[in-house]
């Protein structure tokens, strides 16, 4: 249980956040950066948190595989986020928010996957 927690809890930690900010009719954001611009960056975080898990809280754990389920998860809660706002008095779902979600998960889980390969003692170059 303790390796469970240690692995997924603070992903979940992170939906939680996720899910709290979108019930709020008005976020608390920088007026100078786009709506988009904070979409990306919590899924950029939270894909970099989804890939850990996937990954088993291990470097060598990081593989496409791993990458691809983060990305997955990423998206199937950036849906089901969307879907939540549409509910939340003087908010809108939006599919342009949906991309942004998905762009910053895939900017994490690409970068991340692409750094624990180049570390990866085993490379061929």
């Amino acid at each position: 249980m303790t390796r469970i927690a240690w692995v997924w809890g603070p992903e979940i930690a992170a939906m939680v956040a996720i899910f709290a900010v979108s019930a709020l009719p008005q976020p608390p954001a920088p007026e100078d950066v786009s709506d988009k611009t904070l979409h990306f960056l919590a899924y950029a975080g939270l894909g970099a948190l989804l890939l850990r898990a996937t990954a088993n809280a291990t470097w060598r754990g990081v593989s496409w595989r791993s990458a691809a389920w983060a990305w997955l998860i990423a998206a199937a809660y950036g849906a089901s986020d969307e879907f939540h706002q549409y509910f939340v008095v003087d908010r809108t779902s939006s599919v342009g928010d949906w991309v942004a979600d998905l762009a910053g998960a895939a900017a994490s889980v690409a970068v991340i996957t692409a750094v624990a390969a180049l570390l990866r003692p085993n490379r061929t170059v």
